[in-house]
């Protein structure tokens, strides 16, 4: 079944639009990708005030700092063979991490496309953290997951290479 998305004029499958519960069909009027754009456009347009309101947040919120470097250690840990071991926060030794990366990894989901197509995520959110002991507890490797960051069938309109 295909439907129409009334900003870019387009007809796709039902698959390549957001759920809407105030609809009629039950889906967004606009398809994914028109909706993606329009946001990247207000976070280009905001971004001034995005970075201050991170910036001050880093320095009031102790938990929300340490959370973004501990996830940024472990981004680096799981890019980088010279990292410094993260064990004490993960649970594992950074070899047993990247294995355990590499493992969940599907077959669109290279090490030159993290960040474009996937990326790092947590079962429970590290922002569910009320305690600098319960971020901790976060961290372990178990919670630790890959997530794609492109959905509902739209991998078909990214350019993969051949394998």
């Amino acid at each position: 079944m295909s439907k129409r998305c009334t900003k870019c004029k387009s007809y796709y499958l039902v698959d390549a639009f957001y759920k809407d519960s105030h609809t009629k069909d039950g889906l967004k009027t606009w398809c994914i990708n028109c909706i993606k754009v329009k946001n990247a456009l207000s976070y280009i347009k905001h971004s001034d005030n995005i970075y201050e309101y991170h910036k001050n947040r880093r320095g009031s919120d102790d938990i929300y700092r340490l959370s973004h470097d501990l996830r940024s250690r472990i981004e680096y840990t799981i890019s980088n063979y010279d990292a410094p071991d993260i064990s004490r926060f993960t649970g594992i030794n950074n070899e047993g991490l990247r294995s355990r990366i590499e493992s969940r990894m599907n077959i669109h989901m290279t090490k030159e496309n993290k960040g474009l197509i996937w990326n790092i995520s947590f079962r429970k959110p590290l922002a569910s953290a009320k305690t600098v002991d319960e971020l901790y507890s976060l961290l372990h490797y178990k919670n630790i997951i890959t997530k794609l960051k492109v959905e509902r069938g739209l991998l078909e309109a990214i350019p993969f290479p051949e394998l």
